[in-house]
């Protein structure tokens, strides 16, 4: 989503990376809720942390906890060293070659 205030036909203002950031969820989770078609239990979150401000990084344990409150399961996909330790499981794909390879270990 991407909202712009314009004025006498100049942008005056948009969101920041974490402002849409934070209103995408916002909006998925208003519209899971209130829709009558099926719900997904899983959301699937694919670099968009890079967004957020140191602090909010330092606390991204607190959006994981928000978002199992309406999500079974929550993926992220990121590349950030800090995030990862914040999370329940990690699953590391590592390049071989011209191959993307998983540890087939952390499905036994």
């Amino acid at each position: 989503i991407e909202i712009l205030i314009y004025q006498d036909n100049k942008q005056i203002y948009t969101l920041s990376g974490m402002e849409s950031f934070m209103l995408d969820l916002t909006f998925i989770i208003i519209i899971n809720e209130i829709s009558e078609i099926p719900k997904s239990n899983i959301m699937f979150i694919d670099e968009s942390i890079s967004v957020l401000d140191k602090n909010r990084l330092e606390n991204i344990n607190d959006l994981f906890v928000f978002m199992k409150q309406y999500f079974k399961k929550v993926f992220m996909i990121t590349h950030m060293k800090q995030v990862k330790t914040q999370i329940d499981y990690t699953l590391e794909i590592t390049k071989l070659n011209k191959f993307s390879l998983i540890d087939p270990s952390i499905f036994l």
